[in-house]
């Protein structure tokens, strides 16, 4: 998640520095309004990116419920030699 967060932050960096290059004469509010307008979409990203994993790790649970591999820690330990 932190690579992603890296990603995210870098990329919001430069396209601020793109439209700064475009708009060398802007004022600090206008600076200020064209980086807060980027960051809905990267939050919407970071979003979406959170439910996929999540989404991605209960998969992976569900399927080892299915095959009987879920609590398989919690007998181990009961068996002994």
């Amino acid at each position: 998640m932190a690579a992603l967060w890296r990603e995210v932050s870098e990329e919001i960096m430069i396209s601020i520095e793109e439209w700064w290059l475009q708009h060398l004469k802007a004022t600090l509010q206008e600076i200020e309004a064209a980086a807060d307008a980027r960051l809905p979409e990267s939050r919407a990203r970071v979003r979406f990116e959170k439910v996929r994993i999540r989404d991605r790790l209960q998969t992976r649970g569900n399927r080892l419920m299915h095959y009987g591999l879920k609590g398989l820690h919690r007998h181990s330990s009961s068996y002994s030699a």
